[in-house]
């Protein structure tokens, strides 16, 4: 299937989150246990820190000479957050436990929509399928349990994790496109 009709499902399916967040807020809430509590507040401490694998992914790039795609990584992962933030910041949703009364497992200060730490994950995604082929499930499998945990833990909507995800995959995919690679590649002063 193309990419622009992945694009198209991932679209419809933030538009129908909207309709069943505080549904699933609420429903999750209801059924969180002390293990999963640890679990998901695992992920969310790797999404926090996301900078710590990035460097480590930095290091092994640089080593197996893929430097101009240490570029593309970090160029896509400041660029998400920034819209992420720039959206944060204009849309100024509250989080769940502000707006339904559901209490969070973790305390967390800001905006709900879009989720960072969705956005943080997904957005290493296009360049990390390329690098590592072989992981790609693992890789898919570790950004949706970041973006879960933020869910389950309380201090976002699904809405806004679908939100975090396509803005960093949409914009780390056209930053490893090849008309930006050709830019890039043209700036590369890790190659000099």
């Amino acid at each position: 299937m193309e990419k622009r009709y992945y694009y198209l499902i991932a679209l419809i399916s933030f538009f129908l989150s909207l309709l069943v967040d505080q549904d699933v807020a609420s429903f999750l809430a209801q059924y969180r246990t002390a293990s999963l509590n640890v679990i998901f507040n695992f992920f969310t401490l790797i999404g926090t820190f996301i900078v710590i694998p990035l460097i480590l992914i930095s290091i092994y790039l640089w080593k197996t000479k893929n430097k101009r795609l240490i570029i593309q990584l970090w160029l896509s992962l400041f660029l998400s957050l920034a819209i992420a933030y720039l959206l944060k910041f204009t849309v100024q949703k509250p989080r769940p436990e502000q707006a339904l009364g559901i209490k969070a497992v973790i305390s967390e200060n800001g905006y709900s929509f879009p989720s960072a730490h969705a956005t943080a994950a997904f957005s290493a995604l296009p360049i990390l399928d390329f690098v590592f082929k072989k992981s790609r499930f693992l890789w898919h499998t570790w950004a949706i349990l970041v973006a879960f945990s933020r869910v389950y833990l309380g201090v976002h909507y699904l809405s806004d994790i679908i939100a975090g995800a396509l803005i960093g995959y949409i914009v780390s995919d056209f930053v490893a496109s090849k008309y930006c690679s050709k830019i890039i590649k043209k700036i590369n002063f890790l190659s000099r």
